[in-house]
């Protein structure tokens, strides 16, 4: 299937707009940190710091996620490598917090946190102190001090777990069409009607190229608890508009979960056809997810 018959995120990276959100996530991976190593300090159970390290993991994408469609980045390594840096950071900050508050033995506020970071920025004294930590531990648990190896492994599963975290909500994002002319993202609408669920084939893709209006006229009549919604990415300027089916599933005849999925994403279409389509059966505009 050609790509040309979809939407396609740029291939080459925007470095001035990854740039700015670079900038943007510092400071909230900084209070984030802050915060994560205040709470794992003070508190003794592993199992509340499992779900700590789980939460801070989803802050992370959600950060990623809002950052990445607030400065309009659309290439997908450049989003894979703001989430990288996003949790590198997290992690700096988050080690920094603890260190001071392990070498006072104790809490410490805000503006002592901030004068201690630059002494950080030292890897002679950042990774001195982890190495140090590594051999001597400071975690006692039922009586006794994690160190070595099991803090090796228990600081390569809280890494694993935020950071993974992270990336999988940045991987799940779908892509959204973007005017390049523009300079903006097109605006979402949804047909009111619920059709009947489709395949993304070749076969029904050519279909809806050779006469779209009659094809989606064919399928106008879903059934309750399985349907599809049809999207359409519409900028009134713009020579190509995009149409999406998104198929529902409501398990137990419509009482169960809501699953979903989009056999067909970004298709494009004329300008006229979107016009037709959200006249014909009438269309609400819709945000867009930007978490």
């Amino acid at each position: 299937m050609s790509d040309q018959l979809f939407y396609v995120s740029p291939s080459k990276p925007s470095w001035s707009n990854l740039f700015i959100a670079v900038l943007i996530v510092i400071i909230p991976a900084l209070l984030l940190g802050y915060i994560y190593a205040l709470l794992t300090f003070i508190n003794p159970i592993l199992y509340i710091n499992f779900l700590m390290t789980v939460g801070a993991g989803l802050l992370l994408g959600l950060l990623a996620r809002f950052v990445i469609r607030l400065v309009k980045i659309r290439n997908r390594k450049s989003k894979y490598l703001l989430t990288g840096i996003l949790v590198l950071l997290f992690h700096f900050f988050q080690w920094s917090g603890f260190m001071l508050f392990a070498i006072s033995d104790g809490y410490m506020g805000i503006g002592p946190f901030l004068s201690f970071l630059p002494v950080c920025l030292n890897p002679v004294f950042f990774f001195g102190i982890i190495a140090e930590l590594f051999q001597t531990g400071y975690w006692v648990i039922f009586g006794g001090t994690i160190k070595g190896f099991v803090a090796l492994l228990v600081w390569t599963a809280e890494l694993a777990i935020a950071g993974g975290l992270a990336f999988q909500a940045v991987v799940m994002t779908k892509d959204y069409p973007y005017s390049e002319d523009l300079a903006r993202w097109y605006p979402k609408f949804t047909l009111d009607n619920q059709f009947r669920s489709v395949v993304g084939s070749d076969a029904f893709i050519e279909k809806l190229n050779a006469d779209l209006i009659g094809t989606l006229d064919e399928i106008a009549e879903g059934i309750a608890y399985k349907y599809a919604l049809v999207h359409i990415f519409f900028l009134p300027y713009e020579k190509v508009q995009y149409l999406s089916f998104e198929n529902v599933f409501i398990e137990g005849r419509g009482r169960g979960k809501t699953n979903s999925s989009l056999p067909i994403n970004n298709l494009k279409i004329s300008t006229e056809d979107a016009k037709m389509l959200m006249q014909k059966f009438g269309a609400k505009q819709e945000r867009i997810d930007v978490i």
